[in-house]
């Protein structure tokens, strides 16, 4: 099984991801749980668009 630790995470010391963790999250516990966003929603959202533009991937 495969997980995807997305853009500016942070996973606590002797974590297990076991699922999907969000961009700007902070994750901890065996197994790991979200306990905080670093940003707001919408500066998250805009931060994945902006990446994606220069990576030319908006169809």
């Amino acid at each position: 099984m495969s997980v995807i630790i997305n853009k500016a995470s942070i996973i606590g010391t002797g974590s297990v991801v076991n699922r999907n963790i969000p961009a700007f999250s902070v994750a901890v516990g065996t197994p790991a749980r979200i306990i905080k966003n670093r940003l707001d929603k919408s500066i998250a959202f805009s931060s994945q668009l902006s990446s994606k533009i220069a990576d030319n991937k908006i169809q």
